[in-house]
């Protein structure tokens, strides 16, 4: 479902707390690595597009 361009979206306002252990760190200097701060990024946009859209649909770009 896609809001109608003259149609401006709400602002939205979702946050996700999560411990990133040593277990996760893969680099030198105790790194996390771009993919796991990648997956959490999706599941904040999931969150987001689930209270705008009411649906848990794919998201076609990052604006």
């Amino acid at each position: 479902m896609t809001a109608p361009q003259d149609e401006e979206t709400p602002a939205a306002d979702a946050s996700l707390r999560v411990r990133m252990s040593q277990a996760d760190a893969h680099y030198g200097g105790s790194l996390i690595d771009g993919a796991s701060i990648l997956r959490l990024f999706g599941d904040l946009v999931t969150e987001i597009t689930v209270r705008i859209d009411g649906d848990e649909g794919l998201l076609s770009e990052y604006a």
